[in-house]
């Protein structure tokens, strides 16, 4: 094997693994999250509560979601802060038509592959 060989296989070790994210199976339509989700109250610092309430995202997915001002102590003063929290439901984002037809495409190929293929005939070359 070649130094270059060598190097590129040593390199390839080191590369760090993917992370593989998988969506949530299963999630509920936004019909559903948005006629039984509850507010959630948030508290922050001694006193300062927070509603998170129940909305539809500017992507299309659901979840909760607070964003207001509180005031909070540091030391001898008050200092106010922005909170903004949002808590999406996991897989909840609507797919675009064109990750719709790939994943319909994909679970096609998937079921082929399940099914045995011929193998294809081979001739032996000519020297």
């Amino acid at each position: 094997m070649s130094d270059k060989g060598t190097k590129r296989a040593q390199k390839e070790d080191k590369a760090p693994a993917k992370k593989e994210t998988k969506k949530a199976k299963g999630t509920i339509s936004q019909e559903v999250f948005l006629k039984n989700a509850k507010p959630l109250s948030l508290s922050i610092g001694n006193s300062e509560k927070l509603e998170v309430v129940p909305k539809v995202f500017n992507t299309g997915s659901f979840g909760w979601g607070v964003s207001g001002r509180v005031k909070l102590p540091v030391g001898d003063e008050e200092v106010e802060v922005q909170v903004t929290l949002n808590l999406p439901v996991s897989g909840s984002k609507p797919k675009k038509e064109k990750e719709k037809e790939k994943t319909e495409e994909a679970e096609d190929e998937s079921e082929e592959e399940e099914k045995p293929k011929p193998k294809a005939k081979t001739t032996p070359k000519k020297k």
